[in-house]
């Protein structure tokens, strides 16, 4: 009868040894990612572990909530180690819509560049939209211009002895010029660039070198007073000065840009010397100039004079706030008194940030430029707090968005007015306290004011975060729904969760 019992002993003791002598055993780490050339990939953990998803170059994602991990839930806020390829750029954004702070990692065209730990450096859980671009380093003798900051956008390339008097001739695609529209650069170690803020490289002008031995990046010349300012410029051999030309000068006043930085910091903070504006900067931009037939220009003083702004049909300012006048003594919001119009394009005006109204359309004549010399005779003068920019023929209602089959779309405001959160069938939002609008740290809760529902979907609203399985909603709105306000149910800034159902209530 005791054999079984030394038995069971026996062998428990076997159990207890192996298991502290494998447990005692070094785990053997996972492989490190390679990443093909032009790709990059996230992980969900550090050191690469968990979740991943790989991109190749010129994909974007817009809003991480709209990815799954495997467990089902989202991508948002959970990037924490990522790997990009050797001729791949990543360019990281707090903020869905590609807002809020960001940050940019890049291969050297050797090897991948491995970020085990994002949390390291303050990124961890942070990433709620990402871009993936492909790696341009220009050579020796080049210089990379760029529209937007953190090298995006259309991109020019010259060399050495180059320039151009007038970036209005300069196309970037149709109906679009370079003139206005720099944002980014990057120097080849050998080359030289001027940067003029007036045709024929006059007004204040700002120089840049390189140093001889890298590629130089000025990865955002926003904050600096020089973003979307230069309208010609010229691109030599390292060594050349705007002093060593005949005559001793190169048009207006210059400034030492320095020799720039490295592209590894985030947005609002670029690399290199800083410009600004020189004496005499406000006459020289006073100078008559007119905007393309697709174009608008908006101007600080009344009569279209003074500091001026050029933006084309498709752009948006949904907060003129975040857009400082040159002198940086503070910003356009409330500080339009006059506009031009080009012939087929229209600027829509609003005095409330994000498109709020009341909102006024002033429209091109489809011939000639239109001028409205004094808004403040409309009761208009300085109360634009946002803009957009669109052909002469666009209504409001063309801007807002139709739902596919499977979504719902939620509006912050009446009408489908405001921002506006998709959500797909089967992915509910339970706690609308951590969904964000775009470019906001604003939440969702209590924000819902209007709703389109897909045909083949249907939407249930909840007034508490996390609600139960059992749990009532305070209504369903049916497949094909369009609830203009939500106010005069009593239901308005009222949703704090949502459920989307497929058709079958899944």
């Amino acid at each position: 009868m005791n054999a079984p019992v030394r038995f069971r002993v026996v062998f428990g003791a076997l159990c207890i040894f192996l298991f502290l002598l494998f447990s005692a055993l070094p785990v053997q780490a996972a492989d490190p990612p390679d990443p093909a050339d032009f790709q990059v990939i996230l992980f969900e953990n550090p050191n690469f572990e968990g979740g991943s998803m790989g991109y190749t170059y010129d994909n974007e994602l817009p809003d991480l909530n709209r990815w799954n991990l495997p467990t089902g839930e989202k991508w948002n806020d959970r990037v924490s180690s990522l790997a990009v390829g050797k001729n791949a750029r990543a360019i990281l954004y707090q903020h869905a819509g590609f807002g809020g702070p960001s940050i940019i990692f890049e291969g050297d065209g050797v090897t991948p560049l491995l970020v085990p730990d994002l949390h390291s450096i303050g990124w961890g859980d942070t990433v709620s939209s990402v871009r993936i671009r492909m790696r341009i380093v220009p050579g020796p003798g080049e210089v990379a211009i760029f529209e937007h900051v953190n090298f995006d956008g259309g991109v020019l390339s010259p060399d050495a002895d180059w320039e151009c008097a007038d970036l209005r001739t300069m196309s970037i695609s149709p109906g679009r010029t370079w003139n206005d529209r720099i944002s980014s650069l990057k120097i080849g170690k050998d080359t030289a660039v001027l940067l003029c803020t007036d045709i024929d490289f006059g007004g204040p002008c700002i120089f840049f070198s390189g140093d001889g031995q890298r590629s130089t990046d000025i990865i955002s010349l926003h904050g600096t007073g020089w973003e979307d300012r230069i309208s010609s410029m010229k691109v030599r051999a390292r060594g050349w000065t705007p002093w060593s030309e005949s005559g001793g000068s190169s048009g207006g006043s210059q400034e030492q840009g320095g020799t720039g930085g490295t592209g590894g910091g985030s947005q609002g903070e670029p690399s290199g010397g800083s410009g600004g504006t020189g004496p005499g900067n406000e006459q020289a931009r006073s100078e008559e100039i007119d905007p393309l037939e697709n174009e608008i220009f908006f101007f600080k003083n009344t009569g279209c004079q003074g500091e001026h702004r050029m933006y084309a049909d498709g752009e948006d300012l949904p907060d003129l706030r975040q857009l400082p006048f040159w002198d940086s003594t503070g910003n356009w919001n409330d500080g339009i008194s006059s506009l031009k119009i080009g012939a087929n394009a229209q600027a829509y005006v609003c005095t409330h940030i994000d498109f709020g109204e009341p909102c006024v359309q002033h429209r091109g004549d489809g011939s000639g430029v239109t001028r409205i010399d004094n808004l403040h005779a409309s009761g208009w003068g300085d109360r634009i707090s946002s803009i957009k920019v669109r052909g002469k023929n666009w209504n409001p209602e063309d801007d807002i968005p139709e739902p596919q089959a499977d979504e719902v779309i939620f509006f912050e405001h009446v009408d489908y007015g405001g921002k506006h959160l998709i959500v797909k069938a089967n992915r509910h939002e339970l706690d609308l306290t951590k969904v964000f609008l775009e470019n906001s740290n604003t939440s969702w809760n209590d924000k819902i004011s209007s709703i389109k529902v897909g045909s083949s979907v249907k939407a249930e609203i909840y007034e508490h975060i996390n609600p139960g399985s059992n749990t009532r909603p305070i209504h369903t709105y049916p497949a094909g729904s369009r609830v203009p306000t939500l106010h005069s149910f009593g239901w308005g800034d009222r949703i704090s969760a949502i459920r989307v159902l497929d058709d079958l209530g899944n």
